[in-house]
C-alpha cells in the first residue's frame, strides 16, 4: 500500500471545510467554479450543497473522486 507523508505545509481538507468556505463565496465566484465544473446547462443549480455527481462535468467528477 502507498504511503504518503505529509508536508508541514500541508493541512488535511475535509468536505465539510469545503462547504464552510462555499458559503463565504461571492457570486462571482460561485458562478466562475459551476462554469469549470458543473455540466453546461446545469450551471445554476436550485439547490444547496452538497450536490449530486450527475450535475458535474468530467473533470469536476474526478475532482470530487480524489477528495
Amino acid at each position: 500500500m502507498l504511503q504518503l507523508q505529509p508536508s508541514p505545509n500541508q493541512t488535511p481538507l475535509s468536505i465539510g471545510d469545503l462547504l464552510d468556505l462555499y458559503v463565504t463565496l461571492d457570486l462571482v465566484k460561485i458562478r466562475k467554479i459551476f462554469q469549470n465544473f458543473i455540466i453546461e446547462g446545469r450551471h445554476t443549480p436550485t439547490d444547496t450543497p452538497p450536490y449530486a455527481t450527475t450535475i458535474f462535468s468530467e473533470t469536476g467528477r474526478n475532482i470530487i473522486i480524489m477528495l
